[in-house]
């Protein structure tokens, strides 16, 4: 399995993200992690550097760490896990989010996502090790099933199905399949005439 990390690129970061490489690598399987960096994004949003690096992915790692300090003396996550997490969403890559004591992480997780919060030693994150092990696993069970409802939706950009199994169908295919419709009612009474 190959993740790609989003993580800052302040020095501050360097250590809590070296704890969960290395509890990733040597405890759950994660054979090896990528980065690109937000300096590859530009103005229009990620870059296709970012995107197609994002995609040969297996999940995406995310490590929040304190950069960012509100005037609360409460953390931000930084730009970068913000631009990366929501790409990997669109693509339909899982999402594994380690949140360092203090950061508040709750502007970037959806519904699908958790995240692990621990203080940046290795003590604090092997103590999260069965909850790490879980996610992992639910992850791997619903990758198929997730990248099977993503293809579709790329194959066919007016019909989505949902998480819920419920299909979605925009107000222009569902103006269409009226219009024809009533083109083959109006074909079939004037041909039924005719007779």
């Amino acid at each position: 399995m190959y993740a790609f990390l989003s993580r800052s690129n302040s020095p501050k970061a360097d250590n809590f993200v070296a704890v969960v490489k290395e509890e990733l690598m040597n405890n759950h399987g994660v054979n090896g992690f990528e980065t690109v960096g937000i300096n590859k994004s530009g103005l229009g949003g990620v870059s296709n550097v970012v995107n197609d690096s994002i995609a040969k992915h297996d999940l995406i790692v995310v490590c929040m760490t304190k950069v960012h300090e509100k005037s609360d003396e409460t953390f931000l996550p930084t730009e970068a896990n913000y631009i990366e997490l929501k790409e990997a969403e669109k693509l339909g890559l899982p999402a594994l989010i380690f949140a360092e004591k203090g950061v508040k992480p709750h502007s970037l997780i959806s519904n699908q996502n958790l995240y692990i919060e621990f203080d940046g030693t290795r003590e604090d994150i092997a103590f999260n090790r069965p909850l790490i092990a879980h996610i992992l696993r639910d992850i791997a069970e619903n990758k198929s099933k997730i990248k099977e409802q993503v293809d579709l939706h790329r194959n066919n950009n007016n019909i989505q199905i949902n998480n819920n199994n419920t299909i979605k169908i925009d107000t222009t295919t569902v103006a269409i399949i009226i219009v024809v419709g009533l083109i083959v009612v109006v074909l079939g009474v004037a041909f039924f005439k005719k007779k």
